[in-house]
């Protein structure tokens, strides 16, 4: 990584053993560490060759866009990594059987494959609900990423609600002690480059809504009643919520953001504030959609009751950092892209690219329409091969890991580590014995090859 910064541009930089695979392990390859290279400097660079080792001359970089609206100006050669540390940040997300677990591997590879300065940052993987927890293959898989899994029972505020087990999975490991800054984030989405991180004097950072959705425009908006009553029963000012206008369109909304991606500070317990204004919304039957219209998710298709309180999940955050006076960063354009909504939006220059929520683009229902792979958005050559050896996501149903399942296979480990053990010993004494035999046969055979020479010189020495 340190290259980079020594060659001007111009200069040739060559990458050895590009497709290498002798160890068992993809993770292991050398091909992971320079996707993962290529990707950090995207756009900086000119192939010259690919094959065993690929080939690469560096041009000078595309000037930085500037800067949207509302977000404060952060030069990236400064880079985010210089803000905060690499071991300062934990990355939380859920995964449960199914397709989200299919996701959360995915996340959790992109991150290892593509965050830069983050990709050995913790990564906590949550799963709330013990009838839904991951495969015993999937365990074994975050374990090769070096992922905590962290197995609890979550009682929700209201379970139909699914998003409602994300805000206290994060008030969960918000309370447990851990790197200053906390990075929620949906299981459907991937990183393709570094992420810019820094929060400035902000104590969180986010993206705007994609829509408007459940926002309020102001007066006359058909949800600023809601919102209104919103601020009353947690005690927030409305005038107090700041305006940030929504990733497509445009639009100019009380704020509320995504929470495909959001970054807090620890100490400022914005998640556990998060979880309180819920559960006061919930005991106040605070539902902004009566008639639970349907949406298309990421895990699929919702409506009725899982739909009632849609969007409440953000509006929570969005109060719980005015009501305690955490300012919120907005985060660039290039985080928490919308892909869903691409034909909405500029085409953006997808080589700058950091951060994509995808949704339910990558399942093998999506394949046909997913605009990756059908060429619409021309990511870099490493993350669309990367992308090409994973998509579509599966949902196939697999046996998930009971507390009994992980039990045997713990006590499996256990009995194989005592076998090995003995088996060492074994080896052990073998050797020692071995050893000793060794030094015996070399004595014998030291004293057969001196003694005729003592002999020799004995009468010689009488004769002095």
């Amino acid at each position: 990584m340190f290259s980079w910064q020594m060659v001007r541009d111009g200069g040739i930089i060559i990458l050895d053993d590009y497709e290498w695979t002798f160890f068992p392990d993809e993770i292991d390859h050398p091909k992971l560490g320079i996707d993962t290279f290529l990707a950090v400097h995207a756009g900086q660079y000119r192939e010259l060759y690919r094959g065993e080792q690929i080939i690469i001359q560096k041009i000078e970089a595309e000037p930085s866009r500037a800067p949207s609206p509302g977000t404060p100006a952060l030069p990236r050669e400064a880079g985010p990594a210089l803000d905060i540390a690499e071991k300062s940040v934990e990355f939380v997300l859920i995964a449960e059987a199914g397709i989200l677990e299919a996701q959360a591997l995915l996340l959790c590879e992109s991150i290892r494959c593509f965050a830069g300065a983050y990709s050995r940052c913790p990564i906590t993987v949550v799963s709330p609900r013990s009838s839904r927890r991951p495969s015993l293959s999937t365990l074994r898989k975050f374990e090769q990423l070096d992922v905590e899994y962290l197995p609890i029972e979550i009682q929700s505020y209201y379970p139909q609600y699914g998003t409602s087990y994300r805000i206290h999975a994060l008030a969960h490991v918000e309370r447990r002690p851990g790197p200053p800054v906390i990075v929620q984030l949906d299981s459907d989405t991937i990183f393709v480059a570094e992420p810019d991180l820094s929060l400035g004097a902000s104590s969180a950072a986010a993206r705007p809504v994609d829509v408007k959705g459940m926002c309020t425009t102001g007066p006359g908006d058909p949800f600023d009643s809601y919102w209104r009553q919103l601020c009353a029963l947690v005690g927030v000012d409305y005038e107090h919520l700041p305006i940030v206008r929504t990733t497509v369109g445009g639009q100019a909304v009380r704020a509320s953001y995504n929470g495909g991606l959001f970054v807090a500070t620890r100490a400022c317990g914005l998640f556990q504030r998060t979880e309180a204004i819920f559960k006061q919304l919930v005991a106040a039957d605070m539902k902004p959609w009566a008639d639970g219209p349907t949406f298309d998710t990421g895990t699929g298709v919702l409506h009725g009751e899982a739909t009632t309180y849609w969007g409440t999940s953000q509006a929570a955050f969005s109060l719980a950092a005015v009501a305690g006076n955490h300012p919120v960063r907005l985060l660039p354009d290039t985080h928490n892209f919308p892909l869903n909504n691409l034909a909405g939006l500029p085409a953006p220059n997808a080589a700058r690219l950091v951060h994509i929520h995808y949704h339910g683009l990558f399942s093998d229902a999506s394949a046909d329409v997913n605009p990756i792979m059908q060429g619409k958005l021309a990511l870099p050559a490493a993350i669309s091969e990367w992308l090409a050896a994973r998509l579509p996501l599966r949902d196939h149903p697999q046996p998930t890991a009971t507390t009994r399942d992980l039990t045997l296979e713990q006590d499996e480990l256990i009995r194989a580590h005592d076998d090995l053990r003995l088996e060492r010993d074994a080896l052990v004494r073998d050797r020692d014995a071995l050893r000793e035999e060794r030094n015996a046969i070399l004595a014998s055979r030291s004293w057969r090859l001196t003694a005729p020479l003592r002999w020799v010189r004995g009468p010689f020495v009488r004769r002095r």
